[in-house]
């Protein structure tokens, strides 16, 4: 009997196993057509994504995209990318206003490669001799004109009516004295340029002397006394204020050649003091104008030769 049991135990379990395996079959099978049938929806959607990628790249190459990427090569300098991005871009569009500009600018950073190589290459065969001076220059809306350059042995500034002051030099100097007018476009209290006096040594500049600003001249006694303004003095009333300035230099060095240099970093500024004159302009805290200056560092666009001397 209890055999009996056993075996029909046993053959239900086999049965039920079959019916079991059967289901797996059949899940398997549905789930591959699944499977099968998502796969298929897949690679065309990724067929349709990378065409609609596509129409989205095209409709994005337009003539100014391609013009900001070309000014973008421009910006780093990058003269050969710059020029195969032009080409490309008069060939897809070549009556377009953009292929212009960008022929227009790869033409101009050609050039200035080719200035900046000429330049580069005078400095190396010709030394400080190939810096050349410029009596004006501007910067951050400050002008900087040299009306005349003395050497003098007496410095005559903050003059009024029939009156002026003067300072002497030393025994054994002379005074270099620059006529200068400073004009600032927007800035009512712009500080100014540091100037400074070099002597050629070598491969190198060498600082004799900075220079100092005073006033040319005042309206009258009481306005340099600091009773009241003056407005030709005055960036806040008058654009333009005249200067002179004076550096004391030996002179042993005079008969050298001498490189009046001027920074623009601006570090002159306007103070009120008790004593005549009631204001005046001091160099305070300036870095630039160092004791040394290198021949890289002098044909920088940081510094402007305003006058070379004995050259």
């Amino acid at each position: 009997m209890k055999k009996f049991h056993f075996l029909s135990v046993a053959c239900i379990c086999l049965a039920f196993a079959g019916c079991t395996n059967q289901q797996a079959d059949q899940t398997i099978a549905t789930l591959r057509g699944q499977l099968s049938e998502a796969q298929g929806q897949n690679s065309k959607l990724k067929v349709r994504v990378d065409e609609l990628s596509r129409k989205v790249k095209e409709l994005s190459d337009t003539p100014s995209a391609r013009l900001q990427a070309i000014r973008q090569l421009v910006a780093k300098g990058d003269v050969s990318g710059a020029s195969a991005a032009s080409s490309k871009l008069k060939s897809k569009y070549p009556d377009a206003q953009q292929t212009q500009t960008a022929e227009q600018l790869v033409h101009e950073l050609a050039a200035q490669l080719q200035a900046a190589q000429e330049k580069q290459a005078r400095l190396q065969k010709l030394k400080f001799r190939a810096l050349d001076g410029t009596s004006t220059f501007t910067e951050n809306g400050m002008t900087f004109r040299t009306l005349k350059t003395s050497t003098t042995s007496r410095w005559v500034s903050d003059s009024y009516s029939y009156e002026y002051h003067y300072s002497d030099a030393d025994r054994g100097t002379k005074y270099v004295v620059l006529q200068v007018n400073v004009s600032s476009t927007n800035d009512k209290d712009p500080k100014l340029f540091p100037v400074a006096v070099y002597r050629v040594v070598g491969n190198k500049l060498e600082q004799v002397a900075d220079f100092s600003y005073a006033f040319r001249r005042w309206h009258d006694y009481g306005s340099y006394l600091g009773n009241y303004g003056d407005s030709g003095n005055d960036f806040a009333k008058s654009k333009t204020v005249e200067f002179s300035l004076a550096a004391q230099v030996s002179d042993t060095y005079l008969k050298q050649p001498l490189l009046v240099i001027a920074s623009d970093e601006q570090c002159v500024e306007r103070i009120n003091r008790s004593l005549a004159p009631a204001v005046a302009y001091i160099a305070l805290g300036c870095t630039s104008l160092k004791q040394e200056l290198s021949l890289s560092e002098a044909a920088g666009k940081n510094y402007h030769v305003v006058k070379r001397m004995n050259f």
